[in-house]
């Protein structure tokens, strides 16, 4: 009897290892989508309006492309990331009708909480709530000297989507809207330059998730 509970002890450890060992798995995927963003540009007009108007024109679409590694923190709690590839623009309009495109191709690393519905784990489809800052570094050529722009973008995401189980797969349909945090008004002295205040990005995307959740 003496020598059981060593074994049964070990036995135990072993198999609660065995369990903490399955939440530090990391699954990882691949996401693609389609995105909208709007350039917020914030004009000082305190004279003629066609001397001094500087806005942006209407939203375009772009798309987004990446890969996404997701780990369980608990049950229904999740960290999920990535590296990704975004690609927007923006027409923006200055005095004397003059408008001018600005490209923005991103590489973007989002860091998110992921919570999914656990009140039924036997539903092959469930609802999740993603929120988590974005950080992004626009590498697209450089902008019109009139009007300077930096290229870090640093945003505060919220997202609803919903968890589909495909047996060793997940697909994830998610729309996720991005509110810009930090001005990208780069003010080096031009006579745009007293014409503007702040200038930020906010983007609206709509992508999939194909996640790979297999533990082989």
């Amino acid at each position: 009897m003496k020598n059981i509970f060593p074994l049964l002890f070990i036995l135990f450890s072993n198999h609660a290892t065995a369990q903490e060992m399955g939440k530090n798995i990391v699954h990882w995927g691949v996401s693609m989508g389609i995105e909208t963003q709007t350039l917020g540009i914030e004009a000082f007009n305190s004279g003629n309006p066609d001397e001094t108007w500087v806005a942006a024109d209407r939203n375009q679409p772009g798309i987004s492309i990446g890969i996404t590694a997701q780990k369980s923190i608990w049950k229904g709690l999740a960290i999920q990331s990535g590296l990704s590839l975004s690609f927007t623009q923006n027409q923006v309009g200055f005095p004397d009708q003059i408008s001018k495109s600005y490209p923005f191709n991103d590489v973007e690393l989002p860091v998110y909480f992921s919570v999914t519905n656990q009140k039924e784990v036997r539903l092959p489809l469930r609802a999740k709530v993603l929120f988590g800052p974005r950080f992004s570094w626009n590498f697209a050529p450089g902008h019109d000297a009139a009007l300077h722009l930096y290229r870090e973008r640093v945003g505060l995401d919220l997202g609803l989507g919903v968890e589909i189980n495909l047996g060793k797969w997940q697909l994830h349909p998610e729309a996720i809207y991005s509110h810009g945090l930090n001005n990208l008004h780069d003010f080096v002295g031009t006579d745009i330059d007293f014409l503007v205040g702040r200038v930020v990005r906010d983007k609206l995307s709509f992508r999939v998730v194909l996640v790979r959740v297999s533990k082989e």
